[in-house]
């Protein structure tokens, strides 16, 4: 994102390494070499959308000290890797976690146990423990396959809280997270599985841009 005079910041829209970099051990260094070609040091313009290859080669620990840029550590934590900033004056971005609930990345316990059931109930092939996920299954629950995920309805409710604000500071928005929300123009298994609540949520806040 620039203006006439400067970059504003620059969004990596996840995914930035491959998670096969995680069973060989060299996510380490495979990420290095992504900041040696992206980050500058001195300051705090990139940020980096969790993808599921994020969480297949780190923990949540280790993204929030990795990925989440040092302005707003204080902001995040493991359990809350979601966040949003002030680019420039009257813009908000918002940077959401698709894996909040999910069997790759969740927050909690809970979140994991819950992501788990609820692929063995839209999923029979996961529930099978087949890795052909799709065989037999109905187009419109494709989404449901592990790679996938929701954001919890505690990040709803930030999502909700945070876009009234910005509304009230007569702020624009725009949204980022690694998987579509839009059914009619996305391919049906990358749908973060609860997208429907969310493109609902966008679409009732006139102060939304875009979701990216």
């Amino acid at each position: 994102f620039f203006t006439a005079q400067a970059t504003v910041c620059n969004i990596i829209l996840g995914d930035c390494l491959d998670g096969k970099a995680g069973s060989l051990k060299i996510q380490d260094r495979c990420l290095q070499e992504v900041f040696d070609l992206t980050v500058d040091k001195s300051d705090d313009k990139w940020h980096f959308v969790l993808g599921n290859h994020e969480y297949y080669c780190f923990d949540r620990e280790s993204i929030l000290e990795k990925l989440i840029p040092v302005s707003q550590r204080t902001n995040c934590s493991p359990s809350k890797l979601y966040y949003d900033f002030s680019p420039l004056p009257g813009f908000r971005f918002i940077v959401l976690d698709g894996y909040e609930v999910s069997i790759i990345g969740g927050s909690s316990t809970h979140h994991k146990k819950y992501a788990d059931a609820l692929l063995r109930e839209k999923n029979h092939n996961y529930a099978n423990g087949s890795n052909q996920w799709f065989l037999n299954m109905s187009t419109e629950n494709f989404r449901y396959c592990p790679y996938n995920g929701a954001i919890s309805s505690s990040q709803l409710d930030w999502l909700c809280r945070t876009l009234q604000e910005s509304l009230n500071s007569d702020e624009k928005c725009f949204v980022f997270c690694h998987e579509p929300i839009y059914v009619h123009c996305s391919h049906s298994n990358n749908l973060l599985w609860n997208c429907e609540d969310v493109l609902s949520l966008l679409q009732s806040y006139p102060n939304v841009i875009a979701f990216i």
